[in-house]
């Protein structure tokens, strides 16, 4: 509402798209016109302003400029506007250009998440230069909030150790607490006994929890997965030769 640039920084998982999402949500609803982009990771080498121009025309692809131009206008013609981009490390560097130079003309904050530290986004080529403005972190539960969210997700009380073994098992991090909860309930690892939600068994490993490490690592580009699977291999009791190389 200042006109001021805000910039959101979490791991995933942490609920920055479900932060950034409510603020679009918000926003509309007081008549901003908002240009939101997603910065999916399978949208980082496609452009994301770029693709959906090209979907509308079967001419020839517009130059910088025209899309700097086309989106400048759009912004323009509401007093109360906002960009938001969720995710800017999966942001293609033509994008990121026209994001910056239409809020540039425009003088319309732009509200960024991201994921990773700086040095990643230079090494995965993001140059974003504009000021940050507010900066929001965002941290790990810890033992209350996450036993709040817990009973929240189940509906009723958890015990002690289920709170303490989700919080061991997901160091905090709000998405994968959820899907540690939705899991765990699904699989049948917790039970409502007497008012309380009880562990069944020694673990709350589950087929959730295994699709949610699944979908994290399916962000990642070949040499980072392998720096995390070789260690992970080396709790095996086989030799394995990739190991040292790490």
């Amino acid at each position: 509402r200042e006109k001021r640039p805000a910039h959101v920084i979490g791991p995933a998982g942490m609920g920055a798209t479900t932060l950034l999402g409510r603020l679009r949500s918000r926003l509309d609803v007081e008549g901003y016109t908002v240009v939101a982009i997603d910065g999916a990771p399978y949208s980082s080498r496609g452009g994301a302003l770029s693709a959906a121009e090209a979907g509308r025309s079967r001419a020839a692809p517009p130059s910088l400029l025209s899309r700097v131009d086309s989106l400048a206008q759009e912004l323009l013609a509401n007093d109360l506007r906002a960009l938001i981009v969720d995710g800017i490390e999966n942001v293609d560097g033509g994008t990121l250009r026209i994001i910056q130079a239409a809020a540039t003309r425009t003088e319309t904050p732009v509200v960024y998440s991201r994921g990773v530290a700086v040095s990643a986004l230079m090494r995965s080529d993001v140059r974003y230069c504009r000021f940050p403005g507010t900066r929001l972190r965002l941290r790990p539960l810890d033992f209350t909030t996450t036993a709040t969210l817990v009973a929240d997700r189940l509906a009723g009380r958890p015990d002690v150790e289920v709170v303490s073994n989700v919080l061991s098992l997901s160091s905090g991090i709000t998405g994968l607490i959820l899907a540690i909860v939705d899991g765990v309930r699904d699989d049948g690892l917790v039970r409502l006994h007497e008012g309380r939600w009880l562990m069944t068994g020694r673990g709350l490993w589950s087929s959730g929890v295994e699709a949610w490490v699944e979908r994290g690592l399916a962000r990642l580009d070949l040499t980072p997965f392998e720096a995390i699977r070789h260690p992970a291999l080396a709790h095996d009791s086989r030799p394995w030769a990739p190991c040292p190389l790490v």
